[in-house]
Formats: structure tokens, sequence, C-alpha cells
């Protein structure tokens, strides 16, 4: 509980500030004790794993904007959005050009988080941004698409099999013909890890 990621962990496991813990890599806690173990923690080998998803999620980003011409709009959707830190970072290694080409949708459950996701991108200049309060599993929710790229990373974990069709399904329908569809899921072995997968088929 001197960790502020344990604690998180402890109190609200699987929310966006526990997921945004992670990708901001930064130890931070109660004392120098707090941030020893909050260190600790971040550099376990499953938390690694878990920051290299939101690592990826710009990799698959920096693809996609390579293969559409200017002065093509590119759209991205991220389902949750979560605190889009991915989509900062990755604004802050391009040019003005291509931030205004980015049109980014994020769709999520918790109205706290959907304002604080706008804070983060308003100053970016991105060419649009719009965020959704809605249910992935709910067809009728999702905003309009077609999409370049559709990213959704710490929901599937959470669902039984049925729903997980039900959302890849829903994503599916707005994603862009031959656009990237970036997910994370987990698989087992003799030590179970997270894994990314990306397709445009």
């Amino acid at each position: 509980m001197q960790s502020d990621l344990g604690r998180e962990g402890i109190i609200n496991s699987g929310s966006y500030r526990f997921a945004d813990h992670i990708y901001r890599n930064q130890p931070s806690g109660r004392g120098l004790f707090g941030r020893w173990i909050n260190a600790l923690f971040l550099a376990m080998p499953a938390t690694q794993a878990f920051h290299r998803r939101y690592e990826r999620a710009q990799d698959e980003l920096r693809r996609v904007a390579a293969k559409i011409p200017a002065p093509s709009p590119i759209r991205v959707l991220a389902v949750p959005c979560g605190i889009p830190r991915d989509i900062a970072e990755f604004c802050d290694g391009i040019d003005g050009t291509l931030k205004s080409r980015l049109h980014y949708y994020g769709m999520d459950l918790d109205p706290e988080l959907l304002e604080i996701a706008k804070e983060w991108v308003t100053p970016l200049g991105l060419g649009t941004f719009k965020f959704f309060r809605g249910n992935a599993l709910l067809t009728e929710d999702y905003p309009k698409g077609p999409f370049d790229l559709v990213v959704s990373t710490g929901l599937g974990e959470f669902l039984n099999a049925d729903e997980i069709e039900i959302f890849y399904r829903n994503l599916h329908r707005v994603r862009a013909p031959g656009g990237i569809f970036y997910t994370s899921v987990t698989r087992y072995g003799s030590a179970a890890r997270p894994f990314s997968r990306s397709s445009s088929s």
C-alpha cells in the first residue's frame, strides 16, 4: 500500500490509472520505501510486458501513417481509450502537417476518464478528436467508421468468450478495408505473459 501502483492495483485493479501508471513507467509512492517498492513492481517481467503493448500501439500508428498518402486523413479509434498517453507521445516526434491529418476517436464507459482524455489531446494540434461514452459490446454506441487503425488494449482480458466475439465483431465492423486492428491478450505457458497481435485482413 506504500507503492502507488500496488495501492491502485489492490483498490482499483484494472482501472485506467493503474494502466497509465505502468505506461508512464516512473516509480512513485509514499516516501523512499514506497517508491522503492514501486520501482520493483515496474521492473517485473509481467509489468514490462504490459508496458510494451503501449509502445507497440505507437508502432502500429507509425505503420498506418506511413502507408496512407498525404493529404488523406488518418482515422484512429481506441476502445477503451484510457488516458491517451500513446497518441500524446506519438505527437511529440512528428511535424504539424502529420498531426493535422490525425483524426482521433476514443470511447470509454468512464465519464471522468473521458474528460481527462480530452485535456490530454486538446493541445496536440490534431485534425479532429472526439470522445464518446459507450459500451464496447453495443454496436449502436460506436462512432461511425471506417477507421484506419483500431486499438484495444486491456479490455479483452476481462471478457468471456461470447463477449470477446461480440466485441471483436464490433471493431471489425468499423475498421476500414485493409486497416489495422491492434490488441492485447494473454497466453498461457510456463510463464503467462501478454502478447500483441496486429491484423490487416
